[in-house]
């Protein structure tokens, strides 16, 4: 029931949320919003994470479509879902999401990672060339085109791409256990149904494991250019949601999942380590891997099962808004520089407050000077409902100017015990209104990020009103820290990888020279920096994703793709298209190569011990100052290291110590307590060394003890005076 109420000339409807909310919220305030947008009988999936799954046989209804530890992917009516959520036993849910792409392995790219080090020059250390052989690459994407000669082997002669999942099309046999989509494991089925809409996936799948087949030289070549490949065909439930970051929300993040399993259901199948390529994201939740998308990843990972996502392209635009509130109120406009020429701005924002605490979110339409012409009450975070209304403003021509809006409130979410408040907002008179937005909490810091059509948040600086005395200080600008993205750049257990440049220019097919904006070795303007809400430096490594030479799919190529043409070569009959693409969703794919490289070696290789890997592979350059940061992360991958690296995780399996040595826990943070038989009798001399072999510690246990400060997370090797040795996780 919707009540209309009259302040202040202004026009506000306020409606309770047809969907159960409690105190400890058990989703959060977008899938919230996704439920008040669908019908009770309306088909959605979700993910559950339960403390009992035999809570499941009460619903019949509910269709069960895979398990990812504690956490649930299901599907069902909504008012069937809402029921069975009502049961004690579901302690998170989400629903029905989206995500959209985080948009060469050319030479430079090799020489700028050493990467040439591994497979051609081989450097000190590299007996044999790494090509990925005998390794499962998985692509979660779309617009593949599997018969690309790039997916072929270096000689053109047999085809790599093992399976493909279209999960858009039911014409055929579904993948076992899933239940939906099209599985096709011959060529001649994948061609026929190629996607005719998009180029990102195979781009993003040849520079992970692309021959270059049929490109001068091979120059457009992948990372592991011998691996075998997987492919899933992300399934949307619509894709015609304004604005698009609603759009980026409301598919199954449940199917996404499936598709990472699938890999590794087919990896095991064939008794080979995998590493998924994720080059999406979102900036619909909490950025601090608690979604349950990040959980359900965490239990899917493990040893020879590994992920990497792409950071995110947010890190040039002032998009998230970091506010301390402290018992007063700061304002912020929502800008960028094209919306005069719009007829309609759609705004999608998601804010989220201090674990514990409660805020309230006001929203304005202004003139073009800032003056505020109409606004709602303030709206807590505790009121736990969804309110709509329409703002109204006389224009002066007998009619009125409106701002449309569904603000969804959630008090805490069960899984951080944040408050989270998420903004739907459209402005119908973008050339002569502006979009205000005023937050207020006696004790809450509140981070958003605005992700729709205008993207940046300002003080206002550029409206002289705004600026009156004692106005200035309360209003807030935006900025492009905490944007790595959801799904791909936040997650505990994967590796987000952010983008910098290896060329400044390019030549085309054409002959024209085209600049990229950027000098070799500088981070790519748009990548997205860290941390994470939680404090988590991110992203942890930076890869090529500049004007990357990779595939293209030539049933989606059009006209104005021209200029972007690398390569055109003539394979089986058609002409196939080599072109280069700019965006983390190129960085990411080449850290998959090289973590297939490193499965090559450690096929068991756990993903602490990837992650550990990556980083103590990252190398300072001229640009990225003193590492760790939160915009190069660990620094630019070296390629070469990261292959010696994971050799030395090898034979640290193997250590020369007797059997009875051992230290706990492992992972440690600070300290380790060590069994060995001569601890009854006397305190032990040690030395650490780090991965690369530097000693980075020395001296006599302490009570059987060691303990340390100030050592960076890394993978270590622990040795004892009598030649004892085992490795140490550092966290």
């Amino acid at each position: 029931m919707k009540t209309l109420l009259h302040l202040r000339g202004l026009l506000l409807a306020a409606a309770i949320l047809p969907v159960m909310l409690q105190a400890q919220s058990k989703w959060t305030a977008a899938s919230a919003r996704y439920l008040a947008t669908v019908s009770p009988q309306q088909e959605i999936q979700a993910l559950l994470k339960l403390s009992d799954a035999s809570v499941l046989q009460a619903y019949p209804g509910i269709t069960l479509r895979k398990s990812y530890g504690t956490i649930y992917s299901v599907q069902g009516s909504r008012a069937l879902i809402e029921r069975l959520c009502e049961n004690s036993a579901v302690e998170q849910a989400e629903f029905a999401l989206q995500a959209v792409p985080q948009s060469t392995l050319d030479s430079a790219s090799s020489r700028a990672s050493q990467l040439f080090r591994v497979q051609d020059d081989l450097g000190p250390g590299i007996s044999s060339p790494y090509t990925g052989k005998d390794v499962i690459i998985g692509i979660v994407d779309i617009g593949f085109q599997a018969d690309h000669p790039t997916f072929y082997d270096t000689l053109g002669q047999q085809n790599r791409v093992k399976r493909y999942w279209n999960q858009l099309k039911n014409t055929g046999d579904a993948p076992q256990g899933y239940g939906y989509g099209t599985l096709y494991s011959g060529l001649s089925d994948m061609q026929a149904d190629t996607d005719r809409f998009d180029l990102h996936g195979t781009h993003v799948a040849g520079i992970a494991g692309g021959s270059g087949y049929g490109a001068p030289g091979r120059n457009a070549a992948g990372v592991a250019f011998e691996s075998d490949l997987v492919f899933v065909q992300i399934k949307y439930y619509d894709n015609t949601y304004y604005p698009s970051a609603k759009g980026d929300y409301y598919v199954a993040n449940a199917a996404i999942l499936d598709g990472v399993s699938y890999v590794f259901d087919y990896a095991d199948s064939v008794g080979k380590p995998a590493v998924v390529n994720l080059s999406w994201g979102l900036h619909t939740g909490s950025h601090d891997g608690n979604s349950l998308f990040d959980q359900a990843l965490d239990q899917l990972l493990g040893q020879g099962k590994l992920f990497v996502g792409s950071a995110g392209n947010s890190g040039g635009t002032a998009m998230h808004l970091g506010l301390d509130l402290k018992g007063d109120t700061l304002h912020t406009f929502a800008v960028d520089q094209i919306g005069m020429f719009r007829q309609v701005d759609g705004l999608w924002i998601d804010s989220w407050g201090s674990v514990n605490s409660d805020y309230a979110v006001r929203i304005a339409l202004t003139d073009t000077l800032g003056v505020v012409q109409g606004f709602t009450d303030f709206i807590q975070a505790s009121r736990d409902s969804l309110v709509e209304g329409i703002v109204l403003v006389p224009n002066g021509l007998g009619s009125f100017d409106s701002l449309e809006y569904h603000i969804m409130c959630v008090a805490s979410f069960s899984g951080n015990q944040r408050p989270n408040i998420l903004l739907e907002i459209y402005n119908h008179s973008p050339r002569t209104r502006r979009f205000m937005l005023s937050f207020t909490s006696p004790n809450s810091y509140v981070h958003a990020w605005n992700s729709g059509d205008p993207n940046s948040w300002s003080d206002g600086g550029f409206f002289s009103e705004t600026n009156g005395a004692g106005e200035t200080s309360k209003h807030r600008t935006g900025n492009g820290q905490f944007t790595v993205g959801e799904n791909g750049g936040v997650g505990k257990r994967i590796i987000s990888v952010g983008a910098y440049s290896t060329i400044a220019d390019w030549v085309n097919t054409s002959g024209q020279t085209i600049s990229t904006f950027h000098l070799p070795g500088q981070r790519a303007n748009f990548s997205s920096n860290g941390p994470t809400i939680d404090g988590r430096i991110k992203p942890d490594i930076m890869a090529p994703g500049v004007h990357i030479q990779s595939a293209y799919n030539r049933f989606a190529f059009r006209p104005w793709d021209i200029a972007s043409l690398s390569a055109i070569t003539q394979f089986n009959g058609g002409e196939n298209y080599y072109g280069v693409a700019s965006g983390t969703s190129m960085a990411g794919p080449f850290v998959t190569g090289v973590v297939a490289l490193m499965l090559q070696n450690k096929p068991d290789l756990s993903p602490e011990d990837a992650l550990s890997i990556i980083h103590l592979s990252g190398e300072e350059n001229g640009f990225s100052g003193t590492l760790p940061n939160n915009t190069y992360g660990y620094g630019i991958l070296n390629a070469y290291k990261a292959v010696l690296l994971s050799q030395e995780a090898l034979s640290a399996d193997q250590p020369d110590a007797p059997a009875e040595f051992a230290v706990w826990p492992n992972p440690a943070k600070n300290e380790v307590s060590l069994y060995h038989p001569a601890l009854a009798i006397r305190e032990l001399k040690y030395n650490l060394r780090d991965a690369l072999g530097k000693e980075v510690l020395s001296g006599t246990t302490q009570g059987g003890k060691i303990s340390w400060s100030g050592l960076q997370a890394g993978i270590y090797f622990l040795q004892l005076e009598d030649g004892a040795k085992t490795k140490l996780i550092i966290r």
